[in-house]
């Protein structure tokens, strides 16, 4: 059995159609570098996500009056005519800038 499935796995690939292989990579988000900003959590319990959109997992949320730092900001998912959302920096995941306020280079 061991000696079938390597040729059974060639047979396998060479049947898929041809570019198959990769498929085509993720638009990059479009970053907007700024020296790191220092931001307050408007709103009581705002998610961090995994991307920039609702639709990625919650990996944590914030208290209202914490403090955040964020990398760089990208646009994202529109919240309440907002898109901009920003990239924190101790973690990489995503916070909507619809809920932050008091920034220290401003918003």
């Amino acid at each position: 059995m061991k000696f079938l499935s390597a040729p059974l796995l060639l047979v396998s690939l060479l049947a898929l159609p041809q570019g198959s292989f990769a498929s085509p990579a993720p638009a990059p988000e479009k970053l907007t570098k700024r020296a790191p900003t220092t931001c307050t959590v408007t709103g009581d319990g705002v998610r961090y996500r995994t991307c920039a959109s609702t639709s990625c997992p919650a990996m944590g949320q914030y208290a209202q009056g914490t403090r955040v730092t964020l990398s760089c900001f990208v646009e994202g998912e529109n919240i309440d005519g907002n898109t901009c959302w920003g990239r924190l920096q101790s973690n990489e995941y995503y916070i909507t800038a619809r809920y932050l306020g008091d920034c220290s280079n401003g918003m």
